[in-house]
């Protein structure tokens, strides 16, 4: 085996080592769910009947957020600027998107 190879060998190897080093477990904090129109409405009531089962499934709490007005626009901003990493859901009607 060339000089070259074994280097390239050895480097990749250490490479698969490191990989495993950096992953979190998820989720580790609060879940948050935003719905996007008033506390008893057809969104609201959806993401009720899932929590309770996400909740267990994950081993985390859930929360729901609402987030009502201007026919849902609020709400679906507020999902869309949240931090990209998973904790922040949305569950909305068709129409809002």
């Amino acid at each position: 085996m060339t000089l070259i190879a074994k280097i390239v060998v050895t480097a990749s190897a250490l490479a698969m080592m490191n990989t495993g080093v950096v992953a979190d477990e998820y989720p580790s904090r609060p879940i948050r769910i935003i719905t996007p129109m008033a506390a008893g409405g057809s969104s609201d009531s959806a993401a009720r009947l899932i929590t309770d089962a996400l909740g267990r499934q994950l081993g985390q709490s859930v929360v729901i957020e609402n987030r009502g007005g201007a026919g849902g626009v609020i709400g679906t901003e507020t999902a869309a600027r949240a931090q990209a990493d998973g904790y922040t859901l949305v569950v909305s009607m068709a129409s809002t998107f």
